[in-house]
């Protein structure tokens, strides 16, 4: 009875190991998987300007392409504008600009 017992705990503290290695590889995957479908060969900085200091400016972006292994540099601008069409208006509507290299995710 005792040997049972003590086969019994062997396989279940076994079969308890290899399924939480199984669960935390499969998250592991999918972790991975996720952040490379969003582009892994792709970083996006944020230069966010104040009233003192404005954001990234034209030479700042020439010299960012000037870095060896940089493909490109999609700089993009935003802002919130009131639009008008049609003799209404559209208050408070976001506004993005980006050049030719910007290739989205």
């Amino acid at each position: 009875m005792r040997s049972f017992l003590t086969i019994l705990g062997v396989v279940i503290g076994v079969a308890s190991i290899i399924a939480l290695i199984t669960i935390v590889q499969g998250a592991t995957d999918t972790v991975t998987n996720e952040v490379a479908s969003m582009g892994a060969d792709k970083i996006t900085v944020s230069a966010k300007g104040t009233a003192l200091k404005p954001g990234l400016i034209d030479s700042d972006v020439k010299n960012l392409n000037k870095i060896e292994n940089i493909s490109g540099v999609a700089p993009t601008l935003m802002g919130t504008l009131n639009i008008s069409y049609d003799k209404r208006i559209k208050e408070d509507v976001s506004v993005q600009g980006k050049n030719d290299k910007y290739t989205g995710y």
